[in-house]
């Protein structure tokens, strides 16, 4: 995410969205994004991780895997 509105954004549409998201990937760097798992399963029933920038690749992978 650019900035903090940005994910605040992102985290209303997953809010009204979220019987439809099985996976989310944050994807950063950035120390405050890093605990958003921990955030977001108190809110949302789908599964989040954390990747660091450099693994988004892995990232993408693991939110192709159906499992």
């Amino acid at each position: 995410m650019d900035n903090f509105a940005a994910f605040l954004s992102h985290i209303k549409f997953v809010k009204n969205h979220h019987q439809k998201i099985k996976k989310i990937a944050a994807v950063t760097d950035g120390t405050f994004l890093s605990i958003m798992p921990q955030v977001a399963n108190h809110f949302i029933q789908a599964e989040v991780r954390h990747f660091d920038y450099a693994d988004k690749d892995a990232a993408l992978n693991w939110l192709k895997d159906d499992k």
